[in-house]
């Protein structure tokens, strides 16, 4: 019969409660910086529409705001925002996901239009996302 010390054994069981462990974990930060886009999503269509209400058009980020993408609060997010020429009256706001939030596969990018839609690049709906 083969003995096994006791540290060892505890080291085996550490080892496998880890790879339990860190994907979930993980995937509970990931889940935890989806705030971050939603966040900077609202504020800035917040802004677009404050902005429509003065000037009857929706503007480019540069307009509305200090340049021509913005960084949620956190990091984890990059804001772009399409309008289209002259006087637009629709817009489509991108938030990609950056500074790890990249390997976010279940809710990935998110998009916010002006009629207040929400898309996502992943595998999840936008319900569970959002």
């Amino acid at each position: 019969m083969i003995l096994i010390p006791i540290w060892e054994l505890m080291v085996i069981v550490i080892v496998i409660l880890g790879s339990i462990a860190l994907p979930n974990f993980q995937e509970a930060m990931q889940k935890g910086r989806r705030a971050d886009a939603k966040n900077i999503l609202l504020e800035v269509a917040a802004l677009q529409e404050r902005f429509y209400s003065d000037s009857g058009f929706y503007g480019q980020l540069n307009v509305i705001s200090s340049g021509a993408t913005l960084t949620s609060d956190d990091g984890y997010y990059e804001i772009t925002a399409a309008v289209g020429g002259g006087r637009p009256q629709t817009y489509v706001l991108t938030a990609t996901a950056q500074n790890g939030q990249q390997n976010d596969s279940k809710c990935g990018n998110y998009t916010y239009n002006q009629a207040g839609t929400v898309t996502v690049s992943g595998t999840e709906s936008v319900g569970d996302c959002w």
